[in-house]
C-alpha cells in the first residue's frame, strides 16, 4: 500500500492539508474475534436503524 501511496502524492501538484489514511483489515485477529466483529456489526445496524427512526 505504500507504493500506492507514494505514486498518488507525486501526481499531486500540492498538499493542501495533511491527512491520515487508516486501512481496516476486517478479517478476524488476536484482538477482535469473529463472533465480536458479527456482534459490532449487529449492534451498529441497531443503531442506525434508530438513528433513521429518530431524523
Amino acid at each position: 500500500m505504500g507504493q500506492a501511496l507514494d505514486a498518488l502524492m507525486q501526481e499531486l501538484e500540492e498538499v493542501k492539508f495533511p491527512a491520515l489514511l487508516v486501512s481496516q483489515n476486517f478479517q478476524p485477529d488476536i484482538f477482535f474475534s469473529e463472533a465480536q466483529q458479527k456482534r459490532l456489526a449487529k449492534l451498529m445496524n441497531l443503531w442506525r436503524n434508530a438513528s433513521k427512526m429518530n431524523n
